[in-house]
């Protein structure tokens, strides 16, 4: 895979990105890293709710991931890293590029064709036999069943084995048809069954914040991470641009301009569509069913959603089908929201000095200054399989990409041979593990460690020594599930926001750092426009 380098502009180059609506962009075609950054993993916990028939309280959940997998009766590693998982059911993955078709109607249960062994519960209480529970899977092949883990025991070998079977058609009877005619639209205008379109809070509280775009049930992560990019590094360009159409105090629309043609690349000036406050929302509730802000009342994300399908499909009514939008190209995204160069380059050419040398130019502060986005390895790549289930990313899911910080830690000079909890009884230290001394010793100002280094016994400096250790800060759509490890940092990331410096919780709404070298593996391009 070739390496796109940022280009470096002069002033005057710089200002051909300027928005004037008479401007267009180079005709050119997407290079293969362009390609790559086509995503469509949706929201789970908002597909979860679909899919159950009622709104899921996940922030009071004490267990989000475990009532996941209950819903879609999954390993929560293969519901976001699997391309067998539910999140892309109705689609396919071929080399990188996605096909979607609306799913056959579900056989209504009790038919003759409704195999009870592959939709309900094996039947295992009978087993004796490897062969009695191959039979119970509904499986004649063990090497179709696979194998989540095994031990070896005095008894013998305790293995727990994954859910055999037709997975597709165990999720024909979750996506029934109620589901299917909101996630896979068949008329012209899009009005679900059980949906009604409302107007439901100003377009935004105060301002656009990076934290306000919320992934739903749509695969549209290309461009809520876009959005979000937008908002966090050129904040003055979502703006709210409306006009009366009657003399009632609710009757106007919003102007929202788009740059370039339907896929964000090749010759094209801006673009405008207008559309109104109605986002659409479920029976009973009183938010967006799509994409929603995370503030209360805000409605930005919702009508800048409904506007992006109403000009990427030319829809010329105020419903579009905004499901449809599953599946795009993040890049491109913030090309036809900014009008900027687009770039991209996949992580497979590249350093990690290039890496982070990329997102340093791109940034001042700390920040991006410039959109920038990230997106992981394609859903049943093993680099997904593992980027899953080593550090929480998500397959096929684009991300924001807001900066990058640097920390000094502390890291062991040699393996170490001594019992610290000994050497430094009072801080009780339960492991010899150098990632926990690091943790509780790392994040300090040079100005703090040098008055720690007054009070930490000398064994400490022999054995350990403080480096640098650079992290990206990325930012999941979803406005939760942020990447985990450890090379995750926890705290505050603290950047220079243009007037003023903003703490930042890592952590919390889907933020958080990844040390340069895991961000390199773990996700499969970095891009934008500047």
């Amino acid at each position: 895979m070739t390496t796109t380098s940022p280009a470096r502009r002069s002033a005057s180059s710089r200002s051909r990105t300027k928005h004037t609506s008479s401007e267009a962009v180079r005709p050119r075609a997407a290079t293969d890293e362009e390609a790559l950054a086509t995503t469509g993993a949706p929201n789970p916990y908002a597909l979860a709710s679909l899919v159950a028939g009622r709104r899921i309280d996940w922030d009071s959940a004490r267990d989000p991931q475990g009532v996941l997998e209950d819903v879609f009766d999954l390993p929560y590693a293969d519901i976001i890293g699997s391309a067998d998982s539910p999140i892309f059911y109705g689609s396919t993955l071929a080399k990188g590029r996605p096909t979607r078709s609306r799913p056959a109607a579900p056989p209504a249960r009790g038919d003759d064709d409704t195999d009870d062994k592959e939709t309900g519960t094996p039947d295992l209480s009978q087993a004796s036999t490897l062969a009695d529970v191959l039979a119970a899977l509904g499986e004649k092949n063990p090497s179709d069943v696979p194998v989540r883990g095994a031990t070896l025991t005095r008894d013998g070998v305790f293995a727990q084995l994954g859910r055999a079977g037709d997975l597709k058609l165990r999720y024909a009877h979750l996506f029934d048809d109620r589901v299917l005619d909101v996630l896979f639209p068949l008329e012209p205008g899009y009005h679900p069954p059980g949906y009604s379109w409302q107007d439901t809070g100003r377009f935004y509280n105060e301002t656009t914040e990076f934290f306000d775009p919320v992934q739903g049930s749509v695969a549209d992560c290309y461009f809520i991470a876009a959005m979000s990019s937008v908002a966090w590094a050129k904040p003055f360009t979502i703006a709210d641009r409306t006009r009366a159409t009657a003399s009632g105090q609710d009757s106007f629309t919003h102007q929202v301009s788009f740059f370039g043609g339907s896929g964000g690349y090749g010759s094209g000036g801006w673009g405008t569509v207008e559309v109104s406050d109605r986002v659409l929302v479920g029976s009973g509730g009183s938010v967006s069913a799509f994409a929603h802000s995370f503030e209360s009342g805000e409605i930005w994300p919702a009508v800048y959603e409904k506007a992006f399908a109403k000009w990427r499909f030319g829809t010329s009514d105020d419903f579009p089908k905004i499901p449809d939008l599953a599946w795009g190209n993040t890049v491109a995204s913030c090309v036809s929201l900014t009008g900027g160069h687009a770039y991209a380059n996949g992580h497979s050419g590249m350093s990690d000095a290039q890496l982070l040398t990329l997102v340093k130019s791109h940034s001042l502060g700390g920040r991006t200054t410039t959109p920038m986005v990230c997106w992981s390895y394609g859903a049943g790549s093993d680099e997904a399989t593992r980027a899953a289930n080593e550090a929480g990313i998500v397959a096929s899911h684009a991300y924001s990409v807001l900066g990058w910080m640097r920390r000094y830690e502390w890291v062991p000079r040699l393996r170490l041979t001594v019992d610290i909890p000994r050497m430094i009884p009072e801080w009780r230290v339960p492991t010899p593990d150098p990632v926990l001394v690091r943790d509780q010793l790392g994040g300090a100002t040079l100005d703090e460690l040098a008055r720690m280094r007054i009070d930490l016994p000398d064994e400490v400096f022999q054995r350990y020594e403080l480096r640098p250790v650079d992290y990206i800060i990325v930012r999941n759509p979803w406005g939760s599930t942020p990447g985990t490890g450890s090379t995750t940092a926890s705290g505050d990331f603290h950047a220079r926001d243009v007037s003023w410096w903003r703490d930042v919780p890592l952590g919390a709404n889907g933020v958080f750092a990844m040390e340069v070298g895991a961000f390199r593996r773990y996700f499969a391009g970095t891009g934008g426009a500047d």
